[in-house]
């Protein structure tokens, strides 16, 4: 048994045997799911977000409004508590799926609101929004994932602490503060890129400014309260925020490629849905990333029969969470092994490919065209995968009924194409959710920089074809 504990920062040797055991912005397993009903489910739309975000700011103003009149009275501790949980915590489900760009379809829409949330859960935007990048690519791998909370052994005090912000807060604060005059953590410097610092330094000094300008509110009105609406909910208001992250990945697995291991979904009742924003639906919403929040029900209803029992509530998980604290007070490396959970079918963790497969091997014509697919394997606004020798292709139909092409991998991480959704004449990368023109291969939003490499398509005779 290893009793030293493990590295968890990610500029210490884990890193290094991270990369050596090919866990590295490697290829996770995805459960089997129709393409047709994939292309459905990923589908984007303003209505449900803007519904949801509309009774969010109006339950935030109407007790914001009572516990203003309330302020001196008995009566301002209820209706802080519930202006702070949702000032405090909902602002997290928030931050996060705008984080994904997939809360709404349009695009400035999913920023405006990341940048307010990211404020109101104490989160640099930039330097979070590379962070939680990190967090899908390596998800739990130790020595790559900036986010793993609960380390082994976990420690009792540590939720504890953190239900009032105690631990992360502070810790956030001196990394702002730190990029206010240019600076940044050696774990900054791992995954936030240099062409984003100077966006970093602007944001960490926003933030630092509308601080004190609440600090002066308060000397001006000789009074706290400012205090109690802008900067102090981000702590007293955190506790449902950690009641539900602790669910998440706590006492799972590290350093596997299947995430039906490593994360956990649980059932919860509407409220708490909504206050969450369906990502109970956790381990669905690691696999597939860009399904919007809205469609994870019917995500986890489509890969149920591939999938571990989902927990049944709060009780389940926190008794497993417990039973594994004490059990790590002497077997440090121990964890919740879910594996055996698992489809008997199907305990792989490896992924299947959705790859093109021609009548017969594929040889380039004099003229250089290859034949990849039959045209009726190709349907709209749909992508398949083609490798042909050292080379991986992502060929498209788009909406109009024309064929594309394009590099098969996201120039970002190395991932699939094929995997990813196809809309608006683009195609969204499926694990970090940046786009590309299709037509041009040029990278149209972070993560993405750096264009594809687009090539000739065609479809003649019943066959589609491509010139690389």
């Amino acid at each position: 048994m290893n009793t030293v504990p493990r590295d968890y920062s990610l500029v210490g040797p884990e890193r290094l045997a991270a990369l050596e055991k090919g866990l590295v912005d490697a290829t996770w397993y995805t459960s089997p799911i129709d393409r047709d009903q994939l292309r459905v489910l990923v589908q984007r739309r303003n209505g449900p977000a803007i519904r949801d975000t509309l009774l969010w700011f109006a339950l935030l103003g109407a007790s914001g409004f009572l516990a203003h009149r309330s302020w001196g009275s008995w009566w301002m501790i209820p209706t802080f508590f519930v202006y702070g949980t949702l000032y405090g915590s909902v602002s997290d489900s928030r931050w996060h799926e705008c984080g994904h760009r997939t809360a709404f379809r349009t695009a400035w829409m999913n920023d405006a609101l990341y940048d307010l949330a990211s404020f109101m859960v104490w989160r640099e935007a930039v330097s979070w929004r590379w962070s939680h990048f990190r967090h899908h690519s390596d998800t739990i791998v130790v020595g790559r994932d900036p986010e793993i909370a609960f380390q082994r052994p976990m420690k009792a005090r540590f939720p504890l602490k953190e239900l009032f912000g105690l631990t992360s807060n502070p810790g956030e604060t001196r990394k702002i503060f730190l990029n206010v005059i240019g600076k940044f953590t050696p774990e900054e410097l791992e995954y936030v890129p240099a062409d984003e610092h100077r966006r970093v330094v602007r944001t960490a000094r926003v933030y630092v400014v509308v601080w004190f300008a609440v600090l002066l509110g308060c000397v001006a009105l000789r009074s706290v309260e400012p205090l109690m609406f802008i900067i102090l909910p981000s702590f007293y208001g955190k506790w449902l925020l950690v009641s539900y992250g602790i669910t998440q990945h706590a006492g799972l697995a590290e350093d596997t490629l299947d995430h039906r291991l490593n994360s956990r979904s649980i059932r919860m009742n509407r409220l708490h849905r909504y206050l969450y924003w369906n990502m109970n639906f956790h381990t669905e919403h690691h696999m597939f990333p860009n399904v919007p929040f809205h469609a994870l029900p019917a995500l986890s209803l489509a890969t149920k029969a591939d999938f571990p029992p989902m927990y049944p509530g709060f009780r389940s998980v926190y008794s497993e969470i417990w039973s594994t604290y004490q059990r790590q007070k002497t077997e440090p490396d121990f964890f919740v092994d879910r594996s055996a959970l698992l489809p008997a079918s199907n305990r792989h963790t490896t992924a299947t490919p959705k790859i093109a497969k021609p009548a017969a091997d594929p040889v380039p014509t004099n003229s250089g065209w290859i034949a990849v697919t039959a045209s009726a394997e190709l349907s709209r606004n749909d992508v398949i995968r083609f490798d042909h020798g050292e080379a991986t292709y992502a060929i498209y139909r788009l909406d109009d009924g024309t064929v594309r092409a394009t590099d098969g991998l996201c120039t970002h991480a190395k991932f699939h194409l094929c995997d990813g959704t196809v809309r608006d004449g683009q195609i969204e990368c499926p694990k970090h959710n940046g786009r590309f023109d299709i037509e041009t291969g040029k990278a149209m939003s972070r993560p993405v920089t750096v264009d594809l490499g687009v090539h000739e398509a065609r479809d003649v005779d019943g066959w589609v074809e491509i010139r690389p």
